[in-house]
């Protein structure tokens, strides 16, 4: 299914863009809420740099993150060079962001921090000073709340006081998790928030056209977390069994 709801968190991310000055923009929550398709949604259309990070060192990091950069069409990094450190490469960001809103996305920058803690501090001397006068909007996204927490938003951080805004992405409430199940009635919408709750990622993997009995008896629970697993056995007797099938207690 495609992207549903989530108005209000796009609705926040235009504000920023629109307030005509230098952003610095901290957007968390649990992991598979559906943080980077709503980041993609509002970068859709606009000039932007969307860099996910990975769990690797921050020298390839940094070689991801360049070459990031020298796929733009406006950059200044020829194919192949890689900045000197982050310092160098975060001034590329300003460069980009001279007279016109330009949005980046640091996703996943929990994992920058862990790889080298020193991006805190270097992004900091440079929001201080040249990035804050430029049109950059700068989005930090991290899945790891606690990180987020405490290493960006908290007074430990070199970062803190930068935030110009933050938002923290809940899980879908009931009425737009029902979306992703046009045919299915009221109860059995229901039923399937209570067994997948509101993370698209999971809703994603019940099929809208098959029952719900047939999506829970599928063996779906193997690509769901142990919690999940858990609230898929006891909804079996409220589901129902799908006709023909034996139950796995039976021979």
């Amino acid at each position: 299914m495609g992207f549903v709801d989530r108005a209000e968190e796009l609705r926040f991310l235009e504000e920023r863009a629109a307030s005509g000055k230098a952003e610095l923009v901290v957007v968390y929550g649990r992991r598979r809420v559906g943080k980077t398709e709503l980041l993609r949604r509002f970068c859709s259309g606009r000039p932007h740099l969307f860099f996910v990070a990975a769990r690797t060192t921050s020298e390839q990091l940094l070689r991801d993150f360049a070459r990031a950069l020298a796929e733009l069409p406006e950059s200044l990094l020829p194919p192949g060079a890689v900045p000197e450190n982050w310092p160098a490469a975060f001034e590329l960001l300003g460069t980009l962001a001279r007279g016109r809103r330009f949005v980046v996305v640091l996703d996943e920058f929990p994992y920058l921090l862990e790889a080298d803690p020193s991006v805190a501090s270097s992004l900091q001397n440079l929001w201080d000073g040249a990035l804050r006068k430029t049109q950059l909007m700068l989005v930090l996204c991290g899945s790891s709340v606690s990180v987020m927490e405490s290493q960006v938003l908290g007074q430990q951080s070199p970062l803190y006081g930068r935030r110009t805004a933050q938002w923290h992405v809940r899980p879908l409430s009931y009425r737009d998790a029902a979306e992703f199940f046009p045919r299915y009635s009221a109860e059995d919408r229901l039923k399937a928030y209570g067994i997948l709750g509101g993370m698209p990622a999971y809703l994603e993997q019940f099929d809208p056209g098959r029952p719900l009995a047939d999506n829970v008896w599928s063996g779906f629970s193997a690509a769901v977390p142990c919690s999940t697993r858990r609230r898929i056995s006891f909804s079996r007797q409220s589901c129902g069994r799908p006709p023909g099938t034996t139950p796995p207690w039976q021979p």
